[in-house]
């Protein structure tokens, strides 16, 4: 007859204030460590797949602890087909379909008297970025054509090259 009375009368307050301190802190806690986990996330560099067949061509020195600058040559295809393949990943990216890779200058080239040797014609720019409250972390990709040079291990002439310009927390 005891328990009767009990099981009508419910769960005493302590136990309920138990119970949500209990869940709260669980909450509270997995927050926490949700925050945490994010802000290491972000001290490595954004990775963003390469093009099929890139090959690593050189990276930039002196870049710091926490940037870095990569370059990669692709032969077979075209500066705007490599492009158009960085723009799907950027809006897989964003799930924004705002987000656009940009062609600089956005018609034509650049005028040649404009131009110093070395200095590509056109070139397309895309922001890979995942910066949040207080952290940095994102990756632009830059899309070039090749250009012609003497040096073999230099020439590009024909081919597109990309540079990762990466930067991120340290």
């Amino acid at each position: 007859m005891e328990t009767r009375r009990r099981s009508r009368q419910g769960f005493p307050l302590f136990r309920v204030i138990l119970l949500v301190a209990f869940v709260g802190a669980i909450l509270i806690g997995g927050g926490v460590a949700s925050f945490f986990a994010d802000q290491q996330s972000r001290r490595q560099p954004l990775e963003i797949a390469l093009y099929p067949g890139a090959e690593r061509w050189g990276e930039s020195p002196d870049q710091g602890s926490t940037r870095r600058s990569v370059f990669y040559r692709i032969g077979g295809t075209t500066v705007e087909t490599v492009a158009n393949f960085y723009q799907e990943a950027l809006l897989q990216h964003s799930g924004d379909s705002l987000e656009r890779c940009v062609r600089i200058p956005a018609d034509g080239e650049f005028p040649p008297e404009e131009l110093e040797p070395g200095f590509v014609p056109y070139y397309f720019k895309c922001l890979f970025d995942r910066s949040g409250l207080g952290t940095t972390q994102y990756t632009e990709v830059i899309i070039m054509p090749g250009l012609p040079n003497e040096n073999p291990e230099f020439n590009t002439d024909g081919m597109t090259v990309v540079r990762f310009n990466q930067v991120w927390q340290p």
